[in-house]
């Protein structure tokens, strides 16, 4: 019976008698530690215990019983010695047998050396990932600064030639002066979505929880001047979800924004839903608005595009979509827009779907 148990089991198999002899061993063995299993059976189990921790070994050898095994497998750093003097990284599971009246205990080895290679290369990559993201976030922070000092001192210069011009000035340098004054905002507001597309992701004060998205669609709609005769109509059953609150407000703030902003009419209609959609969320924005040219649903969600023949002059930075895109595609989901089968277009965006405390 004890035979057959070690010889059948897919891992190293090892069992010891009350003595910590090996009485037992598993063929994989030798694919493991590269030793014949005849060549450990009668010999200590402490062969297979680095030189460094065979003295504590023996002492909590000596003190088995349940308590004890468990501490000992619970190790993540335990290395057995191979034949030819390797220390082998392995995961240990200990348990106390009994056999014809006889205490046993029974050892399964597995070879975790590639599992902890991979947990190294992560924590590699996760350093470089943080790293990277800081420098990112000192850049975006850096170029802002440098970007909107000469926006600064251009207002101060147009102020100062506005007044130099008296009470009379020419139509055409007034005209031109608004210009650099419409110019300059355009650029801060450039200027201040890259900075917030940089730091998708990097708000350290912004911790996952449960949102209710009905109360965030309140507080984004009354936080912006919705148009007169326009009117946006929230799903009863807009579901709380799990997420950062910022990253969820910036979603819904700028997909209601973008409905705002691109309608043609006086008087216009957004409708915002959740649907199931395969083991996730899809929410949607139905407008119905100009709608967006075939040629433009790929690329409007791309850093700097907007969809032309879709905003009045000068609306839109180009930028809101993409924070979308990049928030939603951080955590596994995905974005896109549809037509509407009579006029406007459907946003949408899905997210992880959880199961609300």
């Amino acid at each position: 019976m004890l035979e057959q148990l070690v010889t059948l089991s897919p891992d190293v198999a090892i069992v010891t008698d009350a003595t910590g002899q090996v009485c037992q061993v598993s063929p994989h063995v030798r694919d493991l530690l590269g030793y014949a299993p005849e060549a450990l059976i009668g010999r200590p189990v402490e062969v297979l215990v680095p030189a460094a921790r065979r003295a504590a070994h023996v002492a909590h050898r000596r003190a088995t019983g349940p308590d004890t095994l468990r501490r000992m497998s619970q190790r993540s750093d335990l290395h057995a010695v191979a034949a030819d003097g390797r220390l082998v990284p392995v995961d240990i599971a200990l348990r106390p047998l009994t056999h014809e009246g006889r205490p046993y205990v029974l050892a399964v080895l597995r070879d975790v050396g590639h599992l902890r290679r991979l947990q190294r290369e992560l924590e590699r990559q996760a350093h470089a990932l943080t790293s990277a993201n800081e420098q990112l976030e000192a850049f975006a922070h850096v170029v802002a600064h440098d970007l909107k000092a000469p926006l600064r001192a251009m207002r101060f210069h147009a102020a100062l030639v506005e007044e130099g011009l008296g009470d009379s000035p020419p139509a055409d340098a007034v005209a031109s002066l608004n210009r650099i004054q419409v110019l300059s905002d355009r650029m801060a507001v450039l200027i201040d979505g890259v900075l917030r597309y940089a730091r998708v992701g990097l708000a350290a004060d912004d911790e996952p929880g449960w949102v209710d998205l009905r109360a965030l669609v309140a507080d984004v709609v009354e936080c912006r001047l919705v148009p007169a005769g326009f009117t946006i109509e929230v799903a009863d059953d807009l579901p709380r979800v799990r997420g950062c609150p910022l990253e969820l407000r910036q979603i819904f703030a700028n997909l209601i924004g973008n409905a705002l902003d691109h309608h043609d009419g006086g008087a216009g209609r957004l409708t915002i839903r959740a649907v199931a959609d395969d083991g996730q969320l899809r929410f949607e924005f139905a407008d119905d608005g100009p709608g967006v040219p075939p040629e433009d649903r790929a690329r409007i969600f791309n850093l700097f595009e907007t969809g032309e023949g879709r905003a009045s002059a000068g609306a839109g930075s180009g930028i809101g979509l993409a924070i979308v895109r990049r928030i939603v595609e951080r955590h596994g989901g995905r974005v896109d827009v549809r037509p509407n089968a009579m006029r406007g277009s459907t946003f949408w965006f899905t997210w992880p779907r959880e199961e609300a405390p």
